[in-house]
């Protein structure tokens, strides 16, 4: 008898095997989901909306950086470049001057 009640305590084990495989694999699955949303939520999001967020503020630098951009050249326009091409229009206006006069004398260029 001892044998057939080894025998059924191991056919018992047996059939226990599968359920038990069962649970711990419904175990791993619940540790992984619990794992995935612990790193999405703190990882994961935290990142995503810092991203987003930096999506937003970069527009309002490229914006801001345009229009700074944008006043500086004026500046440096109004200031140096527009004085200087006056400075050369004027240069260029005397010496096409200076070269009729020099044409008109006897020994002109």
């Amino acid at each position: 008898m001892s044998l057939l009640a080894m025998l059924g305590s191991m056919s018992g084990m047996v059939s226990n095997i599968g359920p038990s495989f069962k649970t711990a694999g419904k175990m791993a699955i619940d540790a992984f989901k619990n794992l995935w949303e612990w790193i999405d939520n703190n990882l994961i999001q935290p990142f995503r909306d810092f991203f987003d967020w930096m999506g937003g503020a970069w527009d309002g630098v490229k914006e801001a950086g345009s229009t700074s951009f944008q006043a500086i050249w004026d500046f440096i326009d109004s200031v140096l470049i527009q004085p200087f091409v006056s400075f050369i229009e004027l240069f260029s206006w005397k010496t096409s001057k200076l070269r009729e006069k020099l044409h008109l004398m006897p020994f002109g260029l």
